[in-house]
């Protein structure tokens, strides 16, 4: 499954339409399904979404 957003993200980098907001994007369980936006201030890294911390 990672094939698909694999393939659009080098579509988009090679029509130049990647901006590369930093931005983290969940892929989807079918090819060609949806891309769903991981939600802002949380850590990406974990598979359960968990507030980033604040700089100490």
């Amino acid at each position: 499954m990672t094939a698909d957003p694999l393939a659009r993200f080098a579509e988009d980098v090679l029509a130049e339409r990647w901006q590369g907001n930093k931005a983290v994007w969940i892929a989807p369980e079918d090819a060609g399904g949806e891309l769903t936006p991981f939600p802002a201030g949380y850590d990406h890294l974990r598979a359960i979404p968990v507030q980033d911390r604040p700089n100490e």
